[in-house]
């Protein structure tokens, strides 16, 4: 068995590109060696997750942000299309529903069947190459478990390239496998976000996980609800300071309760927007992130 192999067989016995949630591991992970020049590759953790993510690019991580605000019950990055025959993507929770889905076709039957080259590992002819995904999404929707794969790339790199550009055969391959496994297939890229979204997503993501004497929900719903209400009136800075006050929190307190709000839609605001501290509270009642999800998941989740 040569290096190639070697390397691949250790990768699927550590578990990459494996499990569910904290104990999914993605199949390509960030290392000193491999990062990019371009200096935008993230390895925090996502919200609500305590191992670390593997974004190669800071538009993939912004994405994944979104998908989790959105409703997402999970978000693996660097997902495989294995090469060859094996479990569907969701075969785990299927399973634990006494459900069970039939094997999934490798990628390498697929890629024959559409008449193009699947690829090896460089240096090594003999080693099928493991293509991945930039973010397998997982859903539930009234009950039923659903899977959306995201694929990340440029508009104008698409639209510009010439018909037998590997970049769109990259493509027209993932198109094939998830259409036997997923939901919805997406190709997305920044115009998906805007200008602002993605920075305001890293800021209200960041109060997700709130310190013990702040988590009882009855406080953060009668904080959001009264912030609400005071903010109509005056600006959001002066709102998130009386509240604050009245129920006897810190100014560090209050501005996390406030965050935790946005971050868990309990105030609704339109994050593809500035949001201003000096000026009114504007609430959209969930049409931004109902648009999102139609264009991003196929569906409000």
């Amino acid at each position: 068995m040569n290096r190639g192999w070697k390397n691949l067989c250790t990768r699927m016995r550590d578990g990459r590109g494996q499990g569910h949630g904290d104990l999914y591991q993605p199949w390509l992970w960030i290392r000193r060696k491999n990062t990019s020049s371009k200096g935008n590759q993230v390895t925090d953790s996502l919200p609500g997750y305590r191992r670390a993510s593997h974004f190669l690019a800071r538009v993939e991580w912004h994405v994944g942000l979104l998908c989790l605000y959105l409703g997402a019950r999970d978000v693996r990055e660097q997902y495989p299309l294995w090469p060859d025959a094996h479990p569907h993507p969701l075969n785990d929770l299927f399973l634990r529903r006494g459900l069970a889905r039939p094997p999934h076709r490798g990628l390498l039957d697929i890629a024959r069947e559409a008449g193009i080259e699947h690829g090896s590992e460089v240096g090594f002819p003999d080693v099928p190459y493991v293509a991945t995904l930039d973010l397998a999404v997982t859903l539930v929707v009234r009950q039923a478990v659903r899977l959306v794969a995201v694929s990340l790339k440029p508009f104008g790199e698409v639209l510009e390239a010439e018909p037998l550009d590997r970049m769109l055969e990259r493509l027209e391959l993932e198109r094939r496998y998830f259409a036997e496994s997923c939901d919805r297939y997406v190709i997305a890229d920044q115009s998906l976000l805007g200008r602002y979204t993605g920075g305001n997503l890293e800021k209200f993501s960041a109060a997700q996980q709130l310190p013990v004497h702040l988590s009882c929900p009855m406080l953060i719903n009668d904080f959001s609800a009264h912030l609400v209400d005071v903010a109509k009136q005056a600006t959001i800075s002066e709102a998130i300071n009386h509240v604050g006050g009245s129920m006897r929190l810190g100014a560090f307190d209050a501005d996390l309760l406030w965050r935790h709000a946005v971050w868990t839609r309990r105030i609704e605001l339109d994050l593809t927007m500035p949001i201003e501290l000096g000026r009114p509270l504007v609430c959209d009642n969930g049409t931004m992130a109902g648009a999102l999800a139609t264009a991003l998941l196929g569906e409000v989740v």
